[in-house]
């Protein structure tokens, strides 16, 4: 992992997370998290740098045989680990390892990615067990997973209400292909939850200010909720599917910003 990086212990387990500092002192940051299979230096090179915001992107550890996230609803954890909770517990570690090395930040952002936005569903879902302060989430490419048996419970009426940003391609796949059908939520039932946990009122359809992503013909679909304890945002990106996008049209980490400073950042 070349460049700036954090090093931190969580659970007895070192992890590095690789930064982009823009030389400045911003109020805000922002964590990036990967993908299954996915590389943290990687990831951020693809995201535009911003003057007023420092990106940070964890690598994930080897669940099974490729660099992931863990969430309390899987049993496949890396090794050493002592739980399911580890990668939530290292989200709350690393914000709070970014305030203490940058003091002027004021504000700390999550989003995932498929994986990473698995986890991402876990921070929010797990927020009364594991408390940490994010200004708000974002989970792109992944849908929430229903409570189950044999995994941690949960209550979107008890989640505390946050700033909260979903974000998927209108032909994303409908199940993570390693759970069965109906293990998750639909896109719209797991937007729903989210607007639940805050307590929105009002939901409203538009066009994102992102008209054209991949082809010149699709449109970014954006519905904002509102009213209630904190905003609700979620963006269809029409004809992609389970893709981050990174073109000169059309950026994901766009669509991720232009909601987070609505929502505050920059501020």
């Amino acid at each position: 992992m070349p460049g700036p990086m954090l090093q931190l212990v969580s659970d007895g387990i070192k992890r590095l997370a690789v930064y982009r500092d823009p030389l400045s002192r911003p109020m805000d940051a922002v964590i990036w998290l990967h993908g299954g299979n996915g590389d943290a230096t990687e990831f951020l090179n693809g995201i535009r740098p911003r003057v007023d915001v420092i990106d940070i992107a964890p690598q994930g550890l080897v669940t099974g045989s490729n660099p992931g996230w863990t969430n309390p609803w899987e049993s496949d954890i890396p090794e050493n680990a002592i739980d399911n909770l580890i990668d939530i517990r290292f989200m709350a570690l690393l914000e709070a390892q970014i305030r203490i090395k940058f003091s002027y930040v004021k504000r700390v952002w999550l989003c995932g990615f498929s994986a990473g936005g698995g986890l991402v569903w876990s921070v929010w879902a797990m927020r009364p067990v594991i408390p940490q302060t994010f200004s708000g989430l974002c989970a792109v490419g992944k849908k929430l997973r229903r409570t189950s048996e044999k995994s941690w419970k949960w209550n979107a009426a008890a989640v505390p209400a946050i700033p909260f940003v979903m974000i998927n391609g209108d032909n994303d796949s409908p199940d993570d292909e390693s759970t069965e059908s109906g293990e998750h939520f639909s896109w719209q039932e797991s937007y729903a939850q989210a607007r639940l946990a805050n307590g929105n009122t009002i939901n409203e359809s538009s066009i994102s200010n992102y008209p054209v992503c991949g082809e010149s013909s699709n449109k970014v679909r954006l519905k904002i909720a509102s009213a209630g304890k904190a905003p609700t945002a979620r963006y269809v990106i029409e004809g992609v599917g389970h893709v981050w996008q990174c073109s000169e049209t059309c950026h994901t980490d766009d669509l991720v910003i232009e909601r987070f400073r609505a929502f505050g950042l920059g501020r």
